[in-house]
């Protein structure tokens, strides 16, 4: 099985691991991005089923255009499935 590059907007933090744990379970061989405001980067970066956080400045909401567009041309360059 190949390898899946998988990439998750952090939103609602109660969730995040139960989703997490179910893609690790459905693809045991993914390496899973985070998408998080720079506050959450040190306790996300100790989760081991989480291989890299990509920390953004947020005002609000998180959302994708929300992150800007330097950093979805960064995230677009890692060609994630």
């Amino acid at each position: 099985m190949k390898e899946k590059r998988i990439l998750i907007f952090r939103s609602a933090t109660r969730i995040l691991n139960q989703t997490i744990d179910a893609l690790k379970r459905e693809f045991p061989l993914s390496r899973i991005t985070v998408v998080a405001p720079f506050a959450a980067k040190d306790a996300l970066s100790q989760d081991p089923l989480i291989d890299e956080v990509f920390p953004v400045h947020i005002d609000g909401r998180m959302s994708l255009l929300g992150i800007g567009l330097k950093n979805i041309f960064r995230l677009r360059d890692q060609r994630f499935d």
